[in-house]
C-alpha cells in the first residue's frame, strides 16, 4: 500500500491485493511472468538519493529511457507503471477495499535504479489518474519482481539507498525472521504471548495496521486507550472517506526483536501490516541473499 500528500488530504493507494479476484488461469499467468527478468550490473554497488513523501520513499528511476519518480513498495505482489492507454490482454484487480479496476500487463523493457538496470521484468499497468496529478513525473511502484532480485540497503534518516547482489550488512544489525508468500515478506507480531501473521510493507504509510474485526484489534481496544480519525483516502477505485482508531502499542515483538511505544491503528484493511513509519529512524536491509530482513538505528 502507498500513500502520498494530495492538496491537504491523505491519499492511499492498496498495491499488494493485486490479481486478487482475477480468473485463477490468468493470475497463475501474471505470477508467473513476474518471475521472469534479469538485472544488469555495471558497478558491484549503486548508491542513489531518494526523497520521501508522507514518509514513503520516492526513487529517481530511468524507464524504458525516461526519468519518473517511482515509489519502493515491498508490500506490491507486482510492479505497477503508469500508462494512458491498456495494450493486449487486461485483468480486473482488486485492492484492500475490495474495489476492482482493469489492468493491462507487459515485460518492461528496462528500469534502471542508478547503475542496476532490471530488464524484462513484468508490470502491470494503468493511468493511475489520481496519483499522477499529486506526485511529479509518477511512474508508479517498484514491486516484488524487482525487489526479489537484488538486495537492498535503505538508510532513511540519509535518504539514500544502495542496490548489490553482493552481501551489505555486518554484525551490528538485528534480524528480522521473515517468510514469504508470492515473494512478499511476512514476519510475527507478538503481543501478550500471542504471534499473530503480518507482512513488512514498506509501501505503507501506516506505522502498525490492524484489520478490524480480528483478535487483535479486539485485544489491543479493550486494553489501550484510543482516538477516532477520519482521513481521504483514494484506492484503487477511487476516493472515500477512511475511518480509524489510533493508539500506542507500549511493548511488542517483531519477528524476534523488541520494541516499545509504537503508533498502530485499527481501520479497515485486508491483513495485518508493518509499513515504512515503523523503520524511519533505521538503515533497513533487504537481505535476499539470505532470505531476511535487518535493522540497526
Amino acid at each position: 500500500m502507498i500513500a502520498i500528500q494530495k492538496n491537504t488530504s491523505l491519499v492511499v493507494l492498496c498495491m499488494f491485493s493485486f490479481l486478487v479476484g482475477c480468473a485463477p488461469k490468468i493470475e497463475r499467468q501474471a505470477l508467473r511472468m513476474s518471475k521472469k527478468g534479469v538485472l544488469i550490473e555495471s558497478t558491484p554497488q549503486s548508491t542513489v538519493d531518494f526523497d520521501t513523501i508522507r514518509s514513503l520513499i520516492v526513487l529517481p528511476v530511468i524507464h524504458n529511457g525516461e526519468s519518473q519518480n517511482f515509489i519502493f513498495d515491498t508490500g506490491a505482489m507486482v510492479s505497477m507503471v503508469r500508462k494512458d492507454f491498456k495494450e493486449g490482454e487486461t485483468l480486473k484487480v482488486g485492492g484492500a477495499s475490495n474495489r476492482k479496476i482493469d489492468v493491462g500487463f507487459e515485460n518492461i523493457r528496462s528500469i534502471k535504479i542508478g547503475d542496476a538496470d532490471f530488464q524484462e521484468t513484468f508490470a502491470v499497468t494503468n493511468p493511475l489518474t489520481g496519483l499522477k496529478d499529486a506526485l511529479p513525473d509518477f511512474g508508479g511502484f517498484i514491486g516484488q519482481p524487482i525487489i526479489s532480485r537484488a538486495n537492498w540497503l535503505i538508510d532513511y534518516p540519509q535518504k539514500k539507498l544502495t542496490v548489490s547482489t553482493s552481501d551489505l550488512a555486518d554484525d551490528s544489525y538485528k534480524s528480522i525472521k521473515i517468510k514469504r508468500e508470492e515473494g512478499a515478506p511476512y514476519t510475527t507480531l507478538t503481543v501478550n504471548g500471542v504471534s499473530y501473521k503480518c507482512i513488512i510493507d514498506l509501501g505503507s504509510s501506516s506505522t502498525i495496521s490492524i484489520p478490524e474485526g480480528t483478535p487483535l484489534a479486539e485485544y489491543v481496544l479493550r486494553t489501550y486507550v484510543f482516538k477516532d480519525s477520519e482521513r481521504e483516502v483514494w484506492t484503487i477505485g477511487g476516493s472515500k472517506l477512511d475511518n480509524e482508531k489510533i493508539g500506542i502499542l507500549p511493548q511488542f515483538d517483531l519477528g524476534g526483536v523488541a520494541f516499545e511505544n509504537v503508533e498502530m491503528n485499527v481501520k479497515k484493511t485486508s491483513q495485518l501490516r508493518v509499513g515504512m513509519p515503523f523503520f524511519k529512524e533505521y538503515k533497513v536491509y533487504i537481505d535476499n541473499t539470505n532470505g531476511d530482513y535487518k535493522i540497526k538505528k
